[in-house]
């Protein structure tokens, strides 16, 4: 939750509440990290792609009637376009890796590949 709430720029217990409401309803899912007992992943259901889905679509005619009801030009329209832009290719990269999914280093120099074959 501490990246999560890192790339939301929230607080890590906003974070925790608001997942812990979002796995209440179904529509996200926490599991412990394998390589972390520290670490949780929180991940959406199939009930919560559904969902997420819907919510798109209402979302872009709230946005569109709103757009429509301040009488925005279409010149102001490709304006704001391009200032939203950023915003909307950040969606689609994933978030920094976290210490779960991260390579982790050998505990030890012995578990390290030698490629001479001396020790």
């Amino acid at each position: 939750m501490t990246e999560l709430a890192t790339q939301l720029g929230f607080s890590r217990s906003r974070v925790s509440r608001a997942v812990a409401r979002q796995e209440f309803r179904g529509v996200l899912a926490r599991s412990a990290c394998p390589r972390d007992a520290r670490a949780a992943h929180a991940a959406v259901t199939d009930q919560g792609t559904v969902l997420l889905g819907r919510l798109s679509g209402l979302y872009e005619v709230t946005v569109r009637d709103s757009l429509t009801r301040f009488h925005v030009r279409a010149e102001q329209l490709e304006v704001l376009v391009q200032h939203l832009q950023p915003l909307v290719d950040h969606v689609d990269r994933p978030l920094a890796l976290s210490a779960c999914t991260r390579r982790q280093r050998p505990a030890t120099l012995d578990a390290l590949p030698h490629s001479t074959g001396h020790r």
